[in-house]
């Protein structure tokens, strides 16, 4: 979904747009590639091919399709309050594990 107007590229004078979501590092707007025909929620960076700027690769393609930057404060913490919690539960199957096989079982019993 478009979110602002619809320009041209000074340089190519292909549809473009910018989202106040998609941001680079720096914290600048990037052009990204409009297409009427396709409607994307995630859509491509504009990688114009007429860019004086350009000098080789920038480290991204049409191939990158453009994300909002998402606030990750507190995932790590979370990542690794489930990674330890994995852990408890992996030690306390393999205790399971470990008691269920001490069990002798004789032929006709039920579980």
């Amino acid at each position: 979904m478009v979110k602002g107007n619809i320009l041209q590229c000074k340089n190519c004078g292909q549809d473009i747009y910018f989202d106040d979501e998609v941001l680079s590092q720096s914290g600048k707007k990037i052009p990204l590639d409009f297409d009427e025909n396709n409607p994307n929620p995630y859509p491509e960076y504009h990688d114009c091919p007429n860019n004086p700027y350009k000098k080789g690769d920038r480290g991204f393609s049409k191939s990158k399709v453009a994300v909002p930057n998402v606030n990750v404060s507190g995932l790590e913490t979370k990542v690794l309050e489930l990674s330890d919690r994995v852990r408890q539960l992996e030690s306390g199957l393999k205790g399971l594990g470990e008691a269920v096989g001490k069990l002798s079982f004789k032929s006709g019993d039920k579980l």
